[in-house]
């Protein structure tokens, strides 16, 4: 009986396994499950996008946890088929788009996470470049020059 104890024991320490009493005076080993996987988490969330309609619009998400993590983008809350990586562009987005709610769920064998929502807005007028500065005479853009002394350098 001694002799399997010692061996039950023995066992134990060379393997990690964990010694389980059957009552009795019997012993037996048990090897636990492996369980080092980390849930995944968020690091970097997706940002709200403000695009013109016709232009793309791409949403990142940032993700750590046990591999592999596999992504499931979301729309307004219904599944966008085949958007499964860790980030989501939208081709084309169109007036329609403009209010949306774009979320990503990230999992991994330890669980799943859902990231916060990034809203879409979509305007339907081009952003007009900025105006170029002039000098107010005539339309000639104003030049700048470093003056020392009074002198341009």
């Amino acid at each position: 009986m001694r002799l399997r104890a010692f061996a039950a024991l023995f066992v134990s320490v060379l393997f990690g396994a964990t010694l389980v009493s059957c009552g009795g005076g019997a012993t037996s080993v048990s090897t636990p499950a492996p369980s080092h996987a980390t849930s995944p988490s968020i690091v970097t969330q997706p940002t709200t996008a403000t695009v013109t309609a016709g232009e793309t619009a791409t949403f990142l998400v940032v993700a750590m946890g046990t591999a592999p993590l596999s992504y499931h983008w979301q729309k307004d809350d219904a599944a966008i088929t085949g958007a499964t990586s860790a980030s989501y562009t939208l081709a084309s987005a169109a007036p329609a788009d403009n209010g949306s709610n774009f979320r990503v769920v990230v999992s991994n064998s330890a669980g799943s996470v859902t990231s916060n929502a990034a809203t879409l807005t979509v305007s339907t007028t081009p952003v007009a470049p900025p105006a170029s500065a002039t000098n107010g005479r005539d339309s000639d853009p104003i030049a700048s020059s470093w003056r020392t002394n009074s002198r341009p350098s």
